[in-house]
């Protein structure tokens, strides 16, 4: 019984030194002046080092370049004290109260730190997970597009259009879907460079006079819908007619 108690003291003897050893009694007239913009307890919890937000420098044995905030950790690579401070939500990319769309909760903290040091105000919370909800935006390359001949020639119409979720395009043309009973007409749908885009070409294969009019790019999500109109006009090809 008394081997046990004397193993014991023992133990907790060489545990108590080894902190004592880790952590020294905290003097604070040896602690260094740092210039940050918000300050955090640093090593043993003695000393103010610099707290450090999203994508800043960190690490050092006292965290001379400065500690991550809550939710962050210092990433470094192998063999280097200085690391730089990542995101450890796991949420992925979020929509912010303004209408914005952030990779990570983390840049919407960062966002909010920016503005409170602007003097502005910092109020930005998340609105749901994932891209912000819009209604689409439509962009049409040729506003105006005219072939003065068409013998041989054909007309390439195209129309992007942005919105989440991704947008559906469809081509009209006097009131009608394209490309309908129309045999010269050809209607292509691609996706976009972003993953809420997309893209969309109507051909007119040889178009004639009859073809001239207002051709109607029109996109649709379940948060609206936006068009946008190309003037075409088709002129008659008077060398083929005097040809003949």
């Amino acid at each position: 019984m008394k081997f046990l108690a004397l193993l014991i003291l023992s133990i907790v003897g060489i545990s108590a030194a080894d902190q004592a050893e880790e952590c020294p009694p905290c003097n604070w007239e040896e602690c260094e002046e740092r210039g940050c913009r918000s300050y955090t307890y640093g090593h043993c919890d003695c000393c103010y080092v610099c707290e450090k937000i999203e994508e800043e420098t960190c690490g050092g044995d006292r965290f001379e370049h400065g500690k991550c905030r809550d939710g962050l950790v210092c990433e470094k690579k192998p063999g280097e004290e200085e690391g730089v401070c990542l995101c450890t939500e796991q949420m992925g990319s979020v929509c912010g109260s303004d209408d914005k769309d952030y990779t990570s909760v983390c840049e919407l903290r960062l966002a909010n730190e920016k503005l409170k040091a602007e003097g502005k105000p910092s109020d930005i919370e998340v609105k749901n997970q994932g891209a912000c909800q819009r209604a689409p935006t439509i962009k049409v390359t040729n506003e105006n597009s005219t072939i003065e001949e068409v013998s041989g020639a054909n007309l390439y119409l195209s129309c992007t259009a942005h919105g989440v979720p991704t947008p559906k395009i469809s081509w009209h043309f006097k009131g009608d879907e394209l490309p309908g009973d129309n045999d010269n007409v050809q209607v292509q749908m691609m996706r976009g460079r972003s993953r809420f885009e997309t893209n969309s070409f109507m051909v007119l294969v040889v178009p004639r006079p009859i073809d001239s009019g207002n051709y109607t790019c029109k996109a649709s999500n379940s948060n609206g819908e936006a068009s946008e109109e190309i003037s075409v006009t088709i002129h008659p090809n008077l060398k083929d007619k005097t040809e003949l």
